[in-house]
């Protein structure tokens, strides 16, 4: 047993989570995905729809279930997390492709869904000279091969330090570091936590000075939210 505590279920994953957010700041959203054909997959739909979110491009599949998530939660708030991506797992290039996303102000794209749907997505907003692409590097693995296509990259500290190649992060000159050696061109923006929070630090695309608080890092603007858990925070 891993766990004796009470559990919980509810709906959520990395992009509704993010398309959730957009929304309540009062942006048009469209979404893009697969949901299976069953009863997750049409609450899944109803919720984002209730949130104004434009499930055009939400294609339900057949046959698939939906992804879902096992999340535990340890006494100090850390949670790792076991994804089953379900239905998500079979997005193609053609979704993408017929989402029209050239259109958009923002692309904000997350690896939750196959590399190559994330390729597709990045490739068709690079015809698109007004569309800024969000990476959020998450579940973390290797960068699409095309990074010079993304404008800005948002991973949580131990994303980062997986994308450096491993290991501790010391501080924000270590961030700064690490973000500068990553491929392409993109500003960096990582979430650490910190005394229940997540504090957002910029790291610019350039080398590090040797102190902690080096001009070439920013720490960027906080609002504190209590927090139980640092599940969806860094999405957020």
């Amino acid at each position: 047993m891993l766990a004796n505590g009470p559990g919980a279920l509810s709906l959520g994953g990395k992009g509704a989570n993010q398309a959730s957010a957009v929304a309540a700041f009062g942006a048009t959203v469209s979404m893009v995905g697969r949901v299976g054909g069953d009863d997750v997959g049409r609450q899944i739909l109803a919720d984002l729809a209730d949130r104004g979110i434009d499930i055009t491009n939400v294609t339900v599949t057949p046959g698939a279930r939906s992804g879902s998530a096992t999340i535990a939660l340890d006494p100090a708030g850390e949670n790792p997390i076991i994804v089953d991506p379900g239905a998500n797992s079979l997005l193609t290039g053609a979704d993408v492709g017929a989402a029209q996303l050239g259109k958009a102000a923002v692309e904000l794209v997350q690896l939750e869904v196959p590399l190559s749907a994330v390729r597709a997505a990045v490739r068709v907003t690079a015809m698109a000279e007004d569309t800024r692409v969000v990476l959020n590097p998450a579940p973390a693995r290797p960068l699409p091969p095309e990074p010079d296509l993304v404008d800005v990259i948002v991973p949580n500290q131990a994303e980062l330090a997986r994308l450096g190649g491993g290991g501790e992060i010391a501080g924000l000159a270590g961030a700064v570091r690490i973000a500068s050696a990553l491929p392409g061109h993109a500003e960096v923006v990582v979430t650490r936590r910190r005394g229940g929070r997540s504090l957002p630090q910029l790291c610019p695309r350039r080398p590090a000075g040797p102190e902690d608080e080096s001009p070439l890092g920013m720490k960027l603007p906080q609002w504190p939210v209590p927090s139980p858990s640092t599940s969806s925070r860094g999405t957020a």
